[in-house]
C-alpha cells in the first residue's frame, strides 16, 4: 500500500471518529461537540484537498448548498444588525449544520456507517436523558433536560427525533439482528418514550413528532393502521386520566404575542432583519413596540428567520426545505420511512416552536446527511 493511500485511510478514521464523538455528545455537551465537529471537518477538508475534489464535495448540488444559503443570508444580516459578532456568533449554528451534513452525505452514507450513526444517537439519548431525569428526580430541575439542549422544550424535540429513530432501527436495521441487539434497541426506545413523558407539558402541542402514522403507513395495512391509532389513542386517554397534564394556555397565549410582535419586527426590517439572536421582546422599545414578551425568539421557525434574517433569509430556507423535498424523492427505499417522518414530524413543530437551530437542529441535519445514501443491496 502506497504512503499516500495508508495516509488517507488514516485521516478518514480519525474524521470518522470524530464525527461519532460529536453525534454522541449532542446532547451531553455544548463545548465538546463543536471541537469534536469542526477537528472532523477540518480532517474531510485535508482529505479531500489530497483526493483533489475538495470543490466539488463542498459545494455539490444537493441540500448542503440549502445550508450554504441561509448561512451566507445570515452573515448578511448580521452586517447590519446592531451587535454584529453576536449576530454572527448566531449564525454559526447554520454551519455547524452544513458540516455535519457535508461529511455525513459525502463519505458515511453507506449502509454501515448509518447503522452505527443510529446506535450511537439512541444511546446518548438515553445516557442523557438518564442524567436529566436524575436531576429532575432530585428536584434540581422542574422537567427533564439535556446537559447541553437545557431548553425543556429543546429537549422534547431532540427526544422525539431519537424516538423515531429507535423505532426506524428496531422495525429494519435490527430485523437480521441477534437477540441482544434487539433488546437493546427496545429498550433504547422504551427508555425514550419514558423520558417524553416527564417532559413539559407544554410540550405536548408540538408532539406531532409523536404521531407514528407517516411511519407505519411504511410498514402496515390500512386496517393495521386503524387498529394501532385505536390503541394508540386509548393509551392517551389512559394515561390523561391517570396524569392530568397542566396545560398552561398562558404559554399559547404568549406565543400568540410572540408572532404578532415578530411580524411586527418583520415588517420593519422587511429585507435581511434584525441579526442572528437580536430578538428580545422583553425589551421592546428596541423595535419600537408597545407590547412585550417574555421570549427572546418567535416559537415559529418561520417568522423567526423573517425577523432575523428578513426576506432574503427566508427565501433560503424555503430553497433549503425544496432541495429537501428533492432529496426525499431520491433517498433509498430503505431509510425512507426514517427520513420522511422525521421532516414531518420537525417541520409540524417549527410551527410552535423556532427550530433548525441547538443540538435537534444538528440532529436533524445527521439525519438529512443519512437521506443522502445511495446504498444498494
Amino acid at each position: 500500500m502506497s504512503f499516500k493511500k495508508n495516509l488517507l485511510e488514516k485521516i478518514k478514521l480519525a474524521e470518522w471518529l470524530l464525527l461519532l464523538l460529536s453525534v454522541f455528545s449532542l446532547p451531553l455537551f455544548r463545548s465538546p461537540t463543536e471541537i469534536f465537529l469542526y477537528s472532523s471537518a477540518l480532517f474531510f477538508v485535508v482529505r479531500h484537498i489530497y483526493e483533489k475534489d475538495i470543490g466539488m464535495v463542498l459545494f455539490a448540488k444537493d441540500v448542503r448548498l440549502g445550508f450554504l444559503a441561509i448561512f451566507a443570508s445570515a452573515c448578511l444580516s448580521a452586517l447590519f444588525a446592531l451587535k454584529p459578532g453576536l449576530a454572527l456568533l448566531g449564525s454559526m449554528g447554520y454551519l455547524k449544520m452544513y458540516t455535519i451534513f457535508i461529511i455525513i452525505a459525502s463519505d458515511f452514507s453507506d449502509r454501515n456507517s448509518i447503522k452505527i450513526i443510529l446506535r450511537v444517537v439512541i444511546a446518548a439519548s438515553v445516557i442523557a436523558g438518564a442524567y436529566g431525569l436524575m436531576r429532575y428526580e432530585m428536584g434540581l430541575n422542574d422537567f427533564v433536560e439535556f446537559p447541553s439542549g437545557g431548553m425543556t422544550n429543546h429537549t422534547a424535540i431532540y427526544l422525539g427525533l431519537a424516538l423515531l429513530i429507535a423505532f426506524y432501527y428496531f422495525f429494519n436495521v435490527a430485523k437480521e439482528a441477534k437477540l441482544f441487539e434487539k433488546t437493546m434497541a427496545a429498550c433504547g426506545g422504551i427508555a425514550i418514550l419514558i423520558l417524553l413523558m416527564f417532559s413539559s407539558s407544554r410540550s405536548w402541542l408540538s408532539y406531532g413528532r409523536m404521531l407514528f402514522i407517516p411511519f407505519v403507513l411504511f410498514y402496515f395495512d390500512r386496517k393495521k393502521i386503524l387498529k394501532i391509532a385505536a390503541l394508540v389513542l386509548i393509551i392517551c386517554a389512559l394515561f390523561a386520566m391517570a396524569f392530568p397534564p397542566n396545560m398552561q394556555f398562558a404559554s399559547y397565549g404568549g406565543r400568540a404575542i410572540a408572532w404578532e410582535l415578530s411580524w411586527e419586527v418583520y415588517k420593519a426590517h422587511p429585507i435581511l432583519g434584525i441579526g442572528a439572536k437580536h430578538l428580545r421582546f422583553n425589551t421592546a422599545e428596541m423595535y419600537n413596540l408597545t407590547h412585550e414578551s417574555h421570549f427572546n425568539h418567535a416559537h415559529n421557525l418561520f417568522l423567526n428567520v423573517l425577523c432575523h434574517q428578513g426576506t432574503v433569509g427566508f427565501l433560503s430556507l424555503m430553497f433549503l426545505l425544496y432541495l429537501i423535498y428533492k432529496l426525499l424523492r431520491k433517498t433509498n427505499e430503505d431509510i425512507k420511512p426514517l427520513i420522511v417522518s422525521v421532516c414531518i414530524s420537525y417541520f409540524l413543530i417549527s410551527f410552535v416552536n423556532t427550530t433548525l437551530h441547538s443540538q435537534h437542529g444538528f440532529l436533524f441535519s445527521v439525519i438529512i446527511g443519512m437521506a443522502n445514501n445511495r446504498f444498494k443491496e
